[in-house]
């Protein structure tokens, strides 16, 4: 029996250097085909790795304003929202999300959207009331429930690709990839209103509020359509 087992030993450390070969294979190859989906991106000018650090730290900028947050590594704001807002912008109403009126529930919020030219959108939830995470949660006209906040990528025909978000009934679109320059290096967001409605996860509140024109332009139009992001280039976002 002990002869048996001295022989068995080889044999299993065989298989599990084999399958540590293999799985060392499968991580080179993934990683060879990443740079070559990003090289051929590149090639054709459809989006380059400057492209993707400058949509990394708009991602960072907005989350500093409490807009967005659709990653994990990004749930925890660097700056407390109070203090943000106090120095950043007018702060007009906070509301707690639970105690909203103005909650619209998925499929309201998919509705609208699809109205507005983007069915072709993957619109998701990005928290639960209760200020959690909601990872991958996509929204159909079939969700009942509500959310503090939605949010769509949309390409629009010049190529620009913009961030949709819908908090507490609110719609506003920012640019993350696209020829629009800033205006005096202010971050340019396209809204229905002067007033722009963040939420903050950490308190779980809503803010109303007007920003510092410096660091935000705030391009008010009448209604956020596919037509209207379409029609906006580097001349017509003052």
């Amino acid at each position: 029996m002990a002869e048996q087992d001295t022989e068995m030993t080889p044999s299993l450390l065989g298989k599990i250097l084999k399958w540590i070969g293999r799985l060392v294979l499968l991580l080179l190859v993934l990683l060879v085909v990443a740079v070559a989906v990003l090289m051929v991106l590149d090639h054709f000018g459809i989006v380059s790795p400057e492209d993707f650090q400058k949509s990394n730290e708009k991602r960072m900028d907005v989350e500093l304003h409490g807009e967005v947050l659709d990653d994990e590594s990004y749930t925890v704001a660097a700056v407390d929202a109070d203090e943000y807002f106090e120095n950043h912008a007018k702060v007009l109403n906070e509301i707690d999300a639970k105690d909203s009126k103005k909650l619209q529930s998925g499929k309201e919020v998919r509705k609208l959207l699809s109205e507005r030219g983007f069915s072709d959108c993957i619109l998701t939830a990005v928290y639960s009331l209760e200020g959690d995470l909601e990872p991958e949660n996509e929204v159909t006209e079939k969700t009942s429930d509500k959310y503090p906040m939605y949010q769509a990528y949309y390409e629009s025909a010049n190529g620009n690709v913009w961030l949709i978000y819908s908090i507490n009934s609110s719609l506003m679109a920012v640019p993350i990839l696209n020829n629009i320059q800033p205006q005096g290096g202010a971050e340019l967001i396209v809204s229905e209103s002067n007033t722009l409605v963040s939420y903050d996860s950490v308190k779980n509140k809503f803010y109303e509020t007007i920003p510092n024109s410096t660091e935000i332009n705030v391009k008010t139009v009448d209604s956020i359509t596919a037509d209207v992001l379409n029609s906006l280039t580097i001349e017509t976002q003052g």
